[in-house]
């Protein structure tokens, strides 16, 4: 009896991991097809332009007090020598604090600009799961998908957010 029972559950366990239906999408795909990641990437580029054009004019201020400095060294006295050092030496610990707080902030700023992108494609396949009764949806594009099984839900996902579907890729021509 407890076999039979056992059996029984193994073969109902079956039954139920079998029948659940498994999609698979590319989720950066997704997010790169989306008509929003290019004014993003735009908007990030003018953020960085920005940011490079203030880190050459430093660069620049910072060159020429080193230029200053090597062409009269010789002729200053050490009082001057030493104050033209230390405004070298708080410019070159300027640039780099510049260059640390701007790293940080277009991190930041990309994360605030791509979160509602990400937000709007993970509801978008949440939708779509639920619309075509999907169980798990796993994400391609990471590189851990072992088996492609499944359904790729990529072009359900776009034509729910209203993106043209990608055109299929022809097929090699036959070598001769």
């Amino acid at each position: 009896m407890k076999r039979v029972l056992i059996l029984t559950v193994a073969i109902l366990s079956s039954i139920v991991a079998f029948s659940q239906k498994i999609g698979h999408i590319d989720r950066a795909a997704l997010i790169k097809s989306m008509p929003e990641t290019a004014d993003v990437e735009k908007r990030l580029g003018d953020i960085q332009q920005e940011y490079i054009t203030a880190y050459q004019n430093f660069e620049q201020e910072l060159n020429t007090l080193i230029q200053e400095y090597q062409a009269n060294e010789k002729t200053w006295p050490a009082a001057i020598k030493d104050s033209k050092m230390k405004a070298i030496q708080t410019k070159e610990q300027q640039l780099g604090e510049f260059e640390q707080s701007a790293s940080t902030d277009v991190q930041s700023q990309q994360q605030a600009l791509y979160q509602p992108i990400i937000d709007k494609a993970a509801k978008a396949i949440e939708d779509v799961a639920k619309e075509n009764g999907f169980t798990y949806i796993i994400d391609s594009g990471l590189g851990v998908l072992l088996y492609m099984g499944g359904e790729d839900i990529l072009e359900l996902t776009k034509k729910k957010l209203q993106i043209p579907a990608t055109p299929a890729t022809p097929a090699p021509a036959p070598k001769k």
